[in-house]
C-alpha cells in the first residue's frame, strides 16, 4: 500500500495502521478475517490527530451467530527452479502458507460470538556461500528458514445495537535461523533470532446518537526478542 500513501502524511511517524477504529501495530487477525482495507484520503479528518493520507484503515470481520469458516493453502517448491549461480546444487527451497478462520456462537450465550483466525507461513530457503578460507574455497548451500505464526482468538458480545465489547488474544511469532549467511559469510557467522509478541486486547465501542462514537481499548503486551549467534 506504500505507493498509495502520501509522503507528507507519513513523514513524521511513518504509516499509521488503524484496526477497527483503533491505532494498532498489526492487523491482529489473518487475511481471511479482514473485511476491508482502505486508505483515508481526507487530510483534515477529525477522527485522528494525523493527516489521513498516511493512514491505512482496516475493518475485521465480526463474529456471526452461525458457524462459518475459511481455509486457504499455498505451496511452492523449487523443483522447477534453475540452478543458482555459484551453487553446487539447486537450493532445496520450499514455501508453505496455511491460513484461515472460523466463527460462530460462543457457548449458548445470547448475542455472544467467537472468532478464531490464524496464519502459518514456512519459508524454507537456502543461502549460497562461496568464499575463500584457510582450507580453500568453500561452496555450500546453508538452510535459512523463517517460520511465521499469527494466531488470534476473540470473544465479542453485543449488549445492544449501539454497544459492543470484545476480548481478544493475539500472538505473532517469527523464528529465523542462520540469518546473514550467504556470499562471503560462512554458516558459522549466522544469527538465530525470534520476534514474539503476545497481546491481550479489550475493546469497547459505543455509538452515541448519529454523530458520535466512543471507543475504548486496553492492551496488555509482552515482547520476546532474543538474538543468538
Amino acid at each position: 500500500f506504500t505507493p498509495f500513501l502520501s509522503q507528507t502524511g507519513t513523514a513524521t511517524k511513518g504509516v499509521i495502521l488503524v484496526v477497527d477504529g483503533i491505532e494498532s501495530k498489526g492487523t491482529g487477525v489473518s487475511a481471511s478475517a479482514i473485511k476491508s482495507v482502505s486508505i483515508n484520503n481526507d487530510p483534515y479528518s477529525a477522527e485522528s490527530n494525523r493527516p489521513g493520507k498516511g493512514r491505512i484503515e482496516i475493518l475485521t470481520k465480526a463474529g456471526t451467530l452461525m458457524f462459518h469458516g475459511t481455509f486457504n493453502f499455498t505451496f511452492r517448491d523449487a523443483t522447477l527452479d534453475a540452478v543458482t549461480p555459484l551453487a553446487l546444487a539447486r537450493p532445496a527451497e520450499q514455501r508453505r502458507i496455511y491460513e484461515g478462520n472460523i466463527t460462530g456462537p460462543f457457548l449458548k450465550l445470547k448475542k455472544t460470538t467467537f472468532l478464531i483466525s490464524g496464519t502459518r507461513q514456512e519459508d524454507d530457503l537456502e543461502a549460497i556461500v562461496h568464499a575463500a578460507s584457510t582450507n580453500g574455497t568453500v561452496s555450500s548451500n546453508v538452510p535459512t528458514p523463517t517460520h511465521t505464526t499469527l494466531f488470534a482468538v476473540r470473544v465479542a458480545h453485543e449488549t445492544s445495537a449501539n454497544h459492543r465489547f470484545s476480548l481478544q488474544y493475539n500472538v505473532d511469532d517469527v523464528v529465523a535461523r542462520n540469518q546473514g549467511v550467504g556470499g562471503l559469510v560462512l554458516a558459522t557467522a549466522g544469527v538465530n533470532s525470534q520476534t514474539r509478541e503476545d497481546d491481550i486486547v479489550f475493546n469497547d465501542s459505543l455509538t452515541i446518537g448519529t454523530h458520535l462514537v466512543n471507543q475504548f481499548q486496553y492492551v496488555l503486551e509482552k515482547d520476546h526478542n532474543p538474538v543468538r549467534s
